[in-house]
């Protein structure tokens, strides 16, 4: 079997000889040809019969899974679809990037998801957006469009009429999985208070504890994808941090890394710092609010009320820093849009102390509340096994014994020169997703400190070229406050977006939840639903 690489001969994985010299010996074996490609992850371009092989190899000799499959129509350049797929490297700063050619006349590919439960997902997304067909899939259903959806109408492919009209013609309908014996079912949703969106849960119920769940979403799935296409690129970077309101610093930090990427260029000293200290702003809101929500849903209201009004003072300040409460317009391609003045660095640390202050003082109320412990201590345990085999990402893997965090393995932005350290539980429980978010805002008030005690004079964005190279491609990875998110981009002619594929740490994290769910009390299903902190945004994509 041949494939081709795209890379540096001499790039190194994993930053040392030995990982350099275990990755140039596997693709010797599999026969690879290294060419010159401007990219920091070694890239292959791999026949479709050989996918299988690669993917194998590299699950058995390095534990690497596929994490992400980008489809995309390039029947115009090539005459084929394309998938890209992307091979994470446990403990390495790496992604083994493999693009595969479709024959647009034969639209069948080989199913990865033997290897991995995430691959499976995706392949049903892409048979979803494109029609390609993942041949020996264990469960080939719809997992994005509506059940009214025309069977032959692929919303991703660029010939996608969307204009026509809705037919009466219906793909598969979501069936329940009857796998358990219960004695009740439960249906809750898909509207519902504690969620931010559209989401049915099927419950199903022995006495009081749950033995299965399983969700049904894409409710409310926006095309977001396909908007990145349509719309000018100077505008794109606004529907990037709309895509997950409560995270649009990290999507608009990811999306914005793959311009740069693309064009070049390198974003100066300064915005890089501001830009660490917008994420951590952005972290400590929401981990704060996630504290508090996780509080109520076991019968703490007290603890969501104070950790509501810190919520609400950092919007506030938020308004004042950026001109917006969810900072959004101020990471741009570049650099950052605005400076923070010395009175802003003044404000910054009063209302960062007092946060601290209050937050410890809502904190003791909830480690002595002894009702509240005995809910969530041992409620909807995900065991590191399960965590790994699911491929869990961000807080929830981090609570389950996984010790990652893009912030630290993967350095963005000014991560490298600061330092933090990265909380890990290993109880895998309600109680450890809580405690893993206290642990990060302490961990995210030192990271803003050095940053303002390293901020100095200068520039703050460097212009992008005028005409971004059509069909080059780039990865963004960001770590923000539920976990990666990941943007792929490959740019068109005269400034446009060929494909935008995001990957979001809530359309991963929704299945382990149907793991941790089972075998747990029904009455305490609400915080272990919290704990998790998705959200349907970031599914609905």
């Amino acid at each position: 079997m041949t494939y081709d690489i795209y890379g540096d001969e001499g790039i190194e994985w994993q930053n040392d000889n030995q990982s350099s010299c275990a990755l140039n010996n596997l693709l010797a074996t599999l026969g690879a040809q290294f060419t010159m490609f401007p990219t920091a992850d070694p890239r292959l371009r791999v026949s479709r019969e050989a996918l299988s092989h690669l993917a194998s190899e590299l699950r058995d000799r390095y534990a690497a899974l596929p994490e992400l499959i980008i489809g995309a129509d390039t029947r115009q350049q090539s005459g084929d679809f394309t998938l890209t797929y992307l091979f994470g490297l446990p403990r390495s700063t790496l992604y083994i990037i493999a693009d595969v050619a479709i024959p647009a006349a034969d639209p069948v590919f080989p199913s990865l998801a033997h290897h991995s439960c995430l691959a499976a997902w995706y392949e049903r997304e892409v048979y979803d957006l494109l029609g390609l067909v993942p041949s020996q899939h264990p469960q080939l259903e719809r997992l994005i469009l509506p059940p009214c959806w025309p069977c032959s109408l692929y919303p991703l492919r660029k010939d996608a009429g969307l204009s026509v009209l809705m037919t009466d013609e219906t793909g598969d309908v979501y069936q329940r999985s009857e796998s358990a014996t219960v004695a009740r079912s439960l249906v809750v949703g898909p509207l519902q208070y504690e969620m931010d969106g559209p989401v049915q849960l099927h419950i199903s119920i022995a006495g009081e504890t749950i033995t299965h769940l399983e969700l049904q979403s894409a409710f409310t799935h926006r095309g977001l994808e396909q908007h990145f296409e349509q719309l000018p690129l100077r505008r794109s970077v606004a529907l990037a941090e709309c895509s997950v309101g409560d995270a649009s610093v990290a999507h608009a930090l990811a999306y914005c890394q793959t311009l740069e990427t693309v064009a070049g260029v390198t974003v100066p000293p300064k915005a890089a710092l501001v830009r660490v200290a917008l994420l951590e702003i952005e972290r400590i809101a929401n981990h704060i609010a996630g504290v508090g929500a996780i509080c109520a849903a076991a019968g703490f209201s007290l603890a969501q009320t104070q950790t509501l009004r810190l919520y609400e003072a950092i919007l506030r300040l938020n308004e004042r820093l950026a001109g917006h409460r969810l900072l959004r317009g101020m990471v741009i391609p570049g650099g950052v849009a605005r400076d923070l003045s010395p009175e802003m660095f003044a404000e910054l640390r009063t209302k960062l102390r007092q946060t601290r202050e209050g937050f410890e003082s809502v904190l003791s109320l909830i480690l002595n509340n002894r009702q509240l412990l005995a809910r969530i201590r041992t409620s909807g345990i995900l065991t590191t096994a399960d965590a790994r085999a699911l491929q869990t990402v961000g807080v929830v893997a981090r609570a389950s014994g996984i010790d990652a965090d893009v912030r630290r393995d993967r350095p963005f932005a000014a991560y490298a020169d600061l330092e933090f350290r990265v909380p890990v539980y290993q109880d895998g429980d309600t109680w450890a997703r809580m405690m893993v978010r206290v642990d990060e805002v302490g961990q995210s008030l030192l990271l803003i400190e050095q940053v303002l005690s390293r901020l100095k004079p200068g520039a703050i964005q460097t212009p992008l070229l005028d005409h971004l190279p059509a069909y080059s491609s780039a990865l963004g990875l960001v770590e923000s406050w539920r976990g990666p998110v990941l943007y792929w981009v490959v740019t068109g002619h005269e400034n446009s977006i060929f494909r935008c594929k995001i990957k979001e740490p809530s359309f991963v994290n929704w299945r382990t939840l149907c793991v941790a769910a089972q075998g747990q009390r029904l009455a305490d299903f609400i915080p272990c639903l919290q704990s998790f902190g998705l959200s349907i945004a970031g599914h609905d994509l």
